[in-house]
């Protein structure tokens, strides 16, 4: 179905809960989102907000225009602007979220962010990307 805009969580809200099978809350398995811009944190932001009991993490990383070397100090300057939207944790790319090393890192209880001192203790399995949350709102 459609949804509003982002930073709006309805589309966020109603996919979590498709996919874990029920309503969101405490009884709910953690959702994950992984976003490039401050709309896709400020989203899960807002989904705390509207489902004060559901685990949320906020994953970021740079867009790939500023994944180059000659753009590091822009990217630096972004993802500051990520953190200040209320990132959990930044990661230095996509290809760093891998299921292996996701579960690895959950399983010692940390993800690692881009400098590898930013560290957010989340101890447990977070089952839902945003990979899986494009292809559910583009592919339904």
């Amino acid at each position: 179905g459609q949804a509003p805009d982002k930073p709006n969580p309805t589309g966020l809200l109603q996919l979590a809960a498709r996919l874990a099978g029920g309503e969101l809350g405490a009884q709910a398995a953690p959702v994950a989102y992984l976003g490039d811009t401050v709309a896709d944190v400020l989203t899960v932001q807002h989904a705390k907000q509207a489902c004060p009991g559901q685990r949320f993490l906020s994953l970021a990383v740079a867009p790939p225009h500023l994944q180059t070397p000659e753009a590091s100090a822009e990217r630096a300057h972004y993802e500051g602007r990520l953190r200040e939207a209320g990132a959990d944790a930044i990661l230095p790319s996509t290809q760093a979220l891998d299921p292996q090393t996701l579960r690895q890192l959950l399983r010692m209880g940390m993800v690692v962010g881009h400098d590898q001192s930013n560290l957010f203790h989340f101890p447990v399995l977070i089952p839902v990307v945003q990979i899986a949350i494009r292809s559910a709102l583009f592919n339904p």
